[in-house]
């Protein structure tokens, strides 16, 4: 082991809880002699099982990060990602209240949550109906109002701040 790291390194390994998906094919086949027994109190109490990941927490990080790294590369995204470091920008120099802050922020994570269901319904429409239709383009238009709503809700919200900052 180079550099005497290697025992470190593995320590960190064994201790750090793993963030996987268990293999499917694990638990298959049938449990014989005396090892189903010490499986037994994780069916009767409803305990993950060994080869779950660590922790939920640890696995939905990794799906909202796939979902984030997907949300990215759609192209009403990144205006609305600059748009937000654009209003906080705005916010510090204006000197806005705490309370104008966290609205801002209550209302601007809502937005790009909503953005994502929009690109969910998007890919959803397109996979299931790639032909045009009225329903699916229902779908995508009603997607996109609520986008909308919420970038006017963020929208008077800055109003608001600019016409206290003006006005003082």
């Amino acid at each position: 082991m180079p550099g005497g790291q290697g025992g470190r390194a593995a320590f960190a390994r064994q201790s750090l809880p793993q963030c996987s998906r268990p293999d499917a094919g694990e638990d298959a086949g049938p449990r014989s002699g005396a090892g189903h027994l010490r499986s037994l109190p994780q069916r009767v109490f409803n305990l993950p099982s060994p080869s779950a990941p660590a922790s939920p927490i640890c696995a939905a990080t990794g799906y909202s990060n796939g979902g984030l790294t997907r949300l990215a590369k759609e192209a009403a995204f990144r205006p609305e990602a600059l748009a937000g470091v654009r209003l906080v920008v705005a916010y510090a120099v204006m000197e806005v209240t705490a309370a104008i802050r966290l609205s801002a922020a209550v209302l601007y994570l809502p937005l790009i949550a909503m953005e994502a269901v929009n690109t969910a319904i998007e890919e959803i429409i397109d996979h299931i109906s790639p032909e045009m239709s009225d329903t699916g383009k229902h779908a995508k238009d009603l997607g996109s109002l609520a986008v909308f709503c919420l970038i006017s809700a963020n929208s008077i919200l800055l109003h608001y701040a600019l016409s206290l900052h003006l006005t003082v």
